[in-house]
């Protein structure tokens, strides 16, 4: 019975002092923070606040772990790509439950993201490409796309569809970026050995854009569409080398 009390104790005594530890956003300035979480102290509490109640415990648990500590945590393994622990970083959290918290994080931002990303509409899109003829005199356009290959860690099931053309493995991530450089659309479900030509046309993006007044800019990787302008390859007289 004294062994399992000293157990105890020491259990209860390890509890107390992850919760006496100083948090990240107590230690560390926004430069720090950044370069561990990809976010400085207001960007990680906006995001807290944003999905404070999908991450909340609902019960009472002993020691629940606070929704700004289940953020960190989760940011810092998508800022790093590593589930370990990692003493400041992940709060001296279980690797099994960290894991747990980057899902959780993940599927509530994962619920909020059309409130973000979603492309221009009426007022918003006269606006937009305004703002792109100002820029660079080029009138009626609304985005700019392009794909990026995201650097994973090679998957265990169909490892050599991720590769991509530069041999690393890769999630190839078709964006579109308004004339401010936000995204107003993602498509991040292709792997990276699938062409950007391909991405974008099973993207949906033409059924939306068919019908609309404004175009994209894309590179010579796309083909041309009315909704879709692409690099002239070969100029044939001085109105195309003056557009």
């Amino acid at each position: 019975m004294a062994a399992l009390l000293h157990l105890h104790e020491n259990y209860q005594l390890g509890r107390e002092r992850i919760h006496r530890r100083l948090h990240p956003l107590q230690i560390y300035n926004d430069v720090e923070l950044i370069k561990r979480y990809r976010f400085n102290g207001e960007g990680i509490h906006y995001i807290t606040n944003l999905i404070r109640h999908d991450i909340t415990p609902k019960g009472n648990n002993n020691h629940p772990i606070d929704p700004i500590d289940k953020v960190c945590i989760a940011l810092h393994v998508l800022a790093t790509g590593c589930f370990q622990r990692t003493d400041g970083d992940t709060l001296g959290i279980s690797q099994a439950s960290v894991s747990r918290i980057v899902q959780t994080v993940c599927t509530a931002l994962t619920d909020r993201l059309p409130h973000f990303v979603r492309l221009p509409q009426g007022h918003e899109q006269v606006e937009n490409m305004m703002k792109f003829y100002q820029i660079a005199r080029f009138p009626g356009v609304i985005g700019l796309i392009d794909g990026t290959h995201v650097k994973i860690q090679a998957p265990t099931e169909d490892e050599h569809q991720f590769v991509n053309r530069k041999r690393f493995h890769s999630i190839n991530v078709q964006v579109v970026l308004d004339a401010d450089a936000k995204i107003i659309n993602l498509n991040a479900q292709w792997p990276g050995s699938v062409h950007d030509s391909r991405v974008l046309r099973e993207s949906g993006l033409q059924e939306v854009l068919q019908d609309s007044e404004g175009h994209l800019l894309g590179d010579s990787g796309y083909p041309l569409k009315c909704w879709l302008l692409t690099p002239i390859a070969r100029l044939s007289d001085d109105a195309e080398e003056r557009a």
